[in-house]
């Protein structure tokens, strides 16, 4: 995943360098005449347009999507490992003791924990001291697993 995402970043950067170049030359086209003055036709509007704004919108484009897919792929990475601690812990576990195993803070656990309180893979609990817990209800036991009857 994270080739792909370097990869959209060196395209994206290659359009927005070739876009600013050409727009560069297509402005310089303009302004650089025979005679001196500013002389601009459809001809040129076109081509600053289409090879020169285009490719940078391009990239530009390509960037936002690159940012997002890399957002969305930590955040995935971060619910795998959390169900992961959560599966080691009897399945019940606090945003500290989260922060603390991924190495995150508080608050982006707690973040992801809610989230996933919403999603349905975590039911929340409060301690005797007032404490959230999240339970993951729906990892269980290898003895529960076994004990399971068909339906």
């Amino acid at each position: 995943m994270q080739y792909r995402v370097g990869l959209r970043y060196l395209i994206a950067s290659i359009c927005i360098g070739i876009g600013a170049f050409m727009t560069l030359g297509c402005l310089v086209s303009v302004f650089e005449t025979p005679d001196g003055k500013p002389k601009i036709s459809p001809a040129d509007i076109f081509m600053l347009i289409t090879i020169g704004i285009a490719p940078i919108v391009g990239g530009v484009w390509l960037i936002l999507q690159a940012r997002k897919k890399a957002a969305r792929f930590a955040y995935e990475q971060h619910e795998r490992s959390i169900l992961q601690l959560a599966q080691a812990h009897t399945a019940k576990l606090t945003a500290t003791e989260v922060g603390i195993a991924m190495n995150i803070t508080v608050e982006e656990a707690n973040e992801i924990l809610q989230s996933m309180t919403i999603k349905g893979l975590a039911q929340l609990e409060i301690s005797d001291s007032g404490i959230p817990v999240y339970h993951f209800h729906t990892l269980i036991s290898s003895g529960e697993k076994r004990d399971a009857e068909d339906v």
